[in-house]
C-alpha cells in the first residue's frame, strides 16, 4: 500500500513520524512524506521522498515561542497559523493522490478533510493526552497541572471553543475548495473523520481516560540513530563519572550566555560533569567552559541519555519520552504547552524532582534539583524500572500493524 506520513512541528515532533515511515518502509510498502522544510535534509539521508510544506518551523518558533510563553491560546490567532494551514492542505492534497492511508500528527488540522475529499483513511499519531479533550488532564494550554475536575472542565471548554474558532475558520476554507461542506466543531469532526493514534505509554502519562472518539494506544514510536556519537563527547564520557545531560531542545533564550553560565553554575554546586546540549538556543557557545563541562551539537538520545547521571530538559514529549527510556532520572524545567503535563507526569511517577518553570530557573533551583535525580537512590530504581517497561514494548510495530490492518478503499467519499 501507499501510504502518506506528514506532520509540522520540532524534532521531537517530527521523529516519530520518521519512525513509523521508515518502519512502513520496511515492511515493503511505499511511503512519501510531506513536514516542514527543516527535515527535507535528514529525509534526502533516509531515502524517503519528502515535501516540502509551509516555512522553516524554526523560524516559526522563534517568531511566536515569546508570545505562546505568556498567551499559548493567543498564538492560535497569528498569521503564521492561517498561512500554514493553506500551505498543509495544498501539499497533503497533492501527497494523497493515488495513495491508500494518510498519517500526520496532531499539527495536521488538514489530515482528516484532504483524507475525506481522497477517500482514504486518516489516521492523526497524538503525542501528548493533554491534546484531545478527557477529564483526566486538563488542556494543553494550562501550565497548572492540579486544577479541580470543574476548573478542568471550564478549560477545556475555553480550549475547545478556541479550536473551534480559529481551526474551524481554516478548516472549511479548505473544505470548500475541496468541495466539502463546512465542519461544525473541530472536535466532532475529528471524532467523524479520523483515528487518533495515542503515540505515548501509560508507564509515563498514565493512567489514560478513556477518550469517546476513535482511538488507539500504541506506545512510543522509537527511532534510533545508528551514528557514533562524536569523538570529543565519547572521550569526555570515558575521562569521568556519567555526567549530567542538560538541554532544551527546541526552547529558545533571549539571552543564551547567562542561561549557559546559569547551567555551569548549578553544575558545579551540585558536583556533577555537565554536558550541555546547544538546542536552538545555542547554549554552551560564546562562553569559556569549565573542563568539566562540554558544549555538543545535536547527538543520539538514545546513545547518549544511558551514560548519564541525569536528563536535565525542556520536558518535550519526544525528549520526555527518550529519557524516561533511558532508565535515568530525569529533571524538568518548563517553558510551554505540553511541557508542563510532562515533568508532572514524571514527578508523579517518581522519576524526576519537582518540575522547574523556565521563569522561576536560577542555579541554586537547578543545582537542587540534580543533586536530588542524581542522590536518591528509590528515584534512580523506579526510573529504571520504567526505562525497561518501556524498552520492552514496541509500539512502532503495534502501529505498523494497526495500518496494515485497514482495508483498502474503494472509492472517494464526500460527506
Amino acid at each position: 500500500m501507499k501510504v502518506v506520513v506528514a506532520g509540522v512541528g520540532s524534532r521531537g515532533d517530527m521523529q516519530p513520524l520518521f519512525a513509523l515511515a521508515l518502519a512502513l518502509r520496511e515492511r515493503g510498502h511505499e511511503v512519501a512524506m510531506a513536514g516542514p522544510p527543516d527535515f527535507t535534509a535528514w529525509a534526502a539521508g533516509l531515502g524517503l521522498p519528502y515535501r516540502e510544506m509551509g516555512a522553516s518551523f524554526e523560524a516559526n518558533v522563534r517568531d511566536v515561542q515569546e508570545l505562546a510563553e505568556r498567551r499559548p491560546l493567543a498564538a492560535l490567532t497569528l498569521p503564521v497559523v492561517a498561512e500554514l494551514l493553506a500551505a498543509q492542505f495544498a501539499v497533503v492534497e497533492e501527497a494523497c493522490r493515488g495513495a491508500d492511508l494518510l498519517v500526520g500528527n496532531g499539527a495536521l488540522p488538514a489530515g482528516p478533510s484532504v483524507a475525506r475529499a481522497a477517500g482514504i483513511p486518516c489516521f492523526l499519531a497524538i503525542l501528548q493526552p493533554t491534546w484531545v479533550r478527557n477529564d483526566a488532564f486538563p488542556p494543553i494550554f494550562v501550565s497548572w497541572q492540579r486544577l479541580p475536575r470543574w476548573a478542568r472542565s471550564i478549560a477545556w471548554g475555553v480550549f475547545s471553543a478556541t479550536f473551534d474558532t480559529v481551526f474551524g475558520r481554516q478548516v472549511n476554507r479548505g473544505r470548500k475548495r475541496l468541495g466539502l461542506p463546512p465542519i461544525r466543531g473541530f472536535t466532532t469532526h475529528l471524532r467523524a473523520e479520523a483515528h487518533l493514534l495515542m503515540a505515548f505509554d501509560p508507564a509515563v502519562a498514565g493512567p489514560l481516560p478513556d477518550w469517546d472518539l476513535p482511538h488507539t494506544v500504541t506506545g512510543y514510536w522509537w527511532l534510533d540513530d545508528p551514528a557514533p556519537l562524536p569523538p570529543d563527547l565519547a572521550a569526555f564520557l570515558a575521562a569521568g563519572p556519567p555526567p549530567v545531560y542538560v538541554g532544551f531542545g527546541s526552547m529558545t533564550a533571549k539571552d543564551a550566555v547567562a542561561r549557559t553560565k546559569l547551567i555551569v553554575a548549578a553544575a558545579e554546586t551540585a558536583g556533577v560533569r555537565a554536558v550541555i546540549s546547544a538546542g536552538w538556543a545555542g547554549l554552551g557557545r560564546d562562553v569559556a567552559l569549565p573542563a568539566t563541562c562540554l558544549a555538543i551539537g545535536a547527538v543520539p538520545h538514545a546513545d547518549l541519555f544511558p551514560r548519564c547521571a541525569a536528563i536535565v530538559h525542556h520536558g518535550g514529549a519526544g525528549t520526555t519520552a527518550a529519557a524516561a527510556r533511558s532508565g535515568r532520572p530525569q529533571v524538568v524545567v518548563c517553558h510551554v504547552l505540553d511541557q508542563y503535563f510532562w515533568g508532572f507526569q514524571v514527578r508523579q511517577r517518581g522519576i524526576a524532582p519537582e518540575p522547574i518553570p523556565i521563569g522561576k530557573l536560577t542555579a541554586p533551583r537547578l543545582a537542587a534539583a540534580i543533586e536530588e535525580a542524581c542522590a536518591d537512590p528509590a528515584l534512580a530504581a523506579r526510573a529504571a524500572a520504567t526505562g525497561e517497561a518501556l524498552r520492552a514494548r514496541d509500539g512502532l510495530a503495534e502501529a505498523v500493524a494497526l495500518l496494515e490492518a485497514v482495508h483498502r478503499p474503494t472509492e472517494p467519499v464526500v460527506r
